[in-house]
């Protein structure tokens, strides 16, 4: 019996060794092809990683080249916009500067403005008021009696010769320079043929109270008809605006025919006030005080409006030194106050600003004289 079943035992356990033989080399088989698919994945991983490194290679310098345009632009950017702050900075100072000079040179004329204060203001203002004058003369003085009776009260007493001459005469202020101020020879002037000569006659109701000489002549180019220092006082009101070619020749003849330390006495429109400013600063009107042309041909316009400084700097320049000199307002426009806090802000002087100029210079001992000075001529 046992031994009819040891052969079964031996064919079993070569039965059992060959089959795990079989299954060992399919299994060996098996991790072949694992390993070829491993091999296989694995240099199609490295392929494809050498493909991204090239494609991120080539993307980097790309890339870096848009930067370096990037920063490059950037750089340009940054340079220009430097460059506008250094102007701007630059520009600031400038303005801070100009600032301060303008604060300096505006303390400096401010100084300069000195004002007479009234004297005989109301009784002058009075006499005009009780003239007879035409329609047309009447008029004008309602307009204008303030500043007549200001310049009126602005002439000294009467001194060496007693005379004094009105130029440009309307017959306003003529007659008080004799009946309210006490001068004794008052001689008219006016635009005529030189040598020619008017008598001109004032009434107080059916009284003639004054009478004068008005002789006729061009204060730009005559010779004024009068000796030297024959008169104590001239006055040149509302006139110098009109003059179209040499107004230092007007100045120079006042001189000549004034006194030693005579007066000279001048008005005019003021170019530099308030209410020019702000007619420029609006566009719309001329700055001038006054720029309308006359209705008759006869008259002429305000060829050129002057600053107070221009004024001085003429008198000076034709050998007076001024007395006074300012301005006041005249009109009823004004200075705003936006105007004056323009000036104020820019350092500028406020002074000199009203529409009026008035100025009183006494003829100085002979010295050096500009005859054309650079401000006003060529």
């Amino acid at each position: 019996m046992n031994l009819q079943i040891a052969p079964l035992v031996v064919g079993s356990s070569l039965l059992l060794g060959a089959c795990i033989l079989v299954a060992l080399w399919l299994l060996a088989k098996r991790i072949r092809t694992w390993k070829e698919q491993i091999l296989q994945a694995v240099s199609i991983s490295e392929s494809n990683n050498a493909q991204a490194h090239d494609v991120t290679r080539t993307m980097f310098w790309k890339n870096r080249e848009a930067i370096v345009a990037q920063l490059a632009t950037l750089d340009e950017t940054l340079t220009a916009q430097n460059s506008s702050l250094q102007k701007k900075i630059a520009e600031q100072r400038k303005q801070i500067e100009f600032q301060a000079l303008a604060r300096e040179r505006g303390a400096q004329e401010r100084s300069r403005e000195v004002s007479k204060p009234a004297n005989r203001y109301d009784e002058i203002l009075r006499f005009l008021n009780s003239l007879d004058y035409s329609e047309s003369s009447h008029q004008y003085l309602a307009i204008h009696q303030h500043r007549i009776a200001r310049t009126l009260d602005l002439v000294p007493p009467p001194d060496k010769t007693n005379r004094v001459l009105e130029l440009g005469a309307y017959m306003h202020m003529t007659p008080a320079l004799q009946c309210v101020l006490g001068y004794q020879e008052v001689r008219g002037a006016y635009k005529g043929n030189l040598g020619e000569r008017q008598v001109q006659t004032v009434q107080r109701g059916a009284e003639e109270i004054f009478s004068c000489v008005l002789d006729l002549f061009n204060v730009e180019t005559d010779k004024f008809p009068y000796p030297d220092e024959y008169f104590d006082t001239v006055l040149g009101c509302e006139l110098i605006e009109h003059l179209a070619w040499d107004p230092a020749h007007m100045i120079l003849e006042c001189s000549r025919v004034l006194a030693q330390e005579g007066t000279l006495i001048l008005t005019t429109p003021n170019v530099a006030s308030g209410t020019s400013i702000q007619r420029v600063l609006r566009g719309e009107v001329n700055p001038q005080i006054y720029s309308h042309y006359p209705a008759a041909k006869s008259e002429t316009p305000h060829i050129r409006e002057y600053t107070a400084i221009e004024l001085r700097n003429l008198l000076e320049c034709c050998g007076f030194h001024i007395e006074y000199l300012f301005t006041e307002p005249s009109g009823s426009e004004g200075t705003s106050e936006l105007v004056t806090k323009m000036l104020v802000e820019f350092g500028l002087p406020t002074d000199f600003r009203g529409e009026q100029i008035y100025c009183v210079a006494r003829k100085s001992a002979p010295g050096k004289l500009t005859r054309r000075p650079q401000f006003l001529y060529e």
